[in-house]
């Protein structure tokens, strides 16, 4: 036997009344008093804390995270550079060394080279042109007109010649070819990623660099 509460007038019962001697109203109406019923509300509420808890954990968890910085996706790495004399020699002490440090086919590689042309040959095409520049030794760049601004392309066109020293900002080394040249290449297309020139008459020899 114990107390147990009415619901409707609030007062203290006898668990086994039928009903409640103060209002009447039938045991249905009773609830539980005491420490056990202020225990279980307690419980209760506790339970209701921990869960938002654990949840908010989560939804911080799966959150993205802010990072610093620009994407590399919208900014090209700081590129290698490196002259050709030193690229093909690099090719020529060890192949396999050269490529995973400065090839383009293990991981995308930007490269400023610096060299001496040795030879300029423009191939004209339906649509357009490429340039042809072979540097000293054995280092060779194909430039189609769609893949430099206008400014690059007056500088390849107008005042680069046979014998200067010239630098290009952006490039990717994809090799060494069967014939023994190291092929290289413009690095995504550079002009579709900004407009600044990317070919420069270098001052000095690139041995100097």
């Amino acid at each position: 036997m114990g107390l147990i509460s009415c619901r409707v007038c609030g007062k203290s019962v006898s668990s086994d009344a039928k009903s409640c001697p103060h209002c009447g109203a039938p045991k249905r109406k009773f609830a539980p008093s005491g420490p056990g019923c202020l225990m279980l509300f307690l419980v209760l509420v506790a339970l209701g804390i921990i869960g938002n808890c654990l949840d908010s954990g989560s939804d911080s968890n799966n959150s993205p995270k802010k990072t610093s910085g620009v994407s590399p996706v919208n900014k090209l790495a700081k590129p290698i550079t490196i002259t050709t004399d030193n690229l093909a020699e690099a090719y020529e002490e060890n192949e396999n060394g050269a490529n995973n440090k400065y090839g383009y086919r293990t991981s995308p590689k930007r490269i400023c080279i610096l060299g001496k042309i040795t030879n300029i040959k423009t191939v004209y095409l339906s649509d357009g042109y490429q340039v042809l520049i072979d540097f000293q030794p054995q280092v060779s760049l194909g430039v189609f007109d769609f893949e430099v601004n206008a400014e690059d392309q007056d500088f390849i066109q107008n005042k680069m010649q046979i014998g200067d020293f010239v630098k290009v900002d952006s490039v990717y080394c994809f090799g060494k070819m069967n014939d023994g040249t190291i092929q290289l290449d413009l690095f995504n297309k550079p002009n579709q990623h900004h407009s600044n020139s990317i070919f420069h008459e270098a001052t000095d020899a690139p041995g100097t660099y």
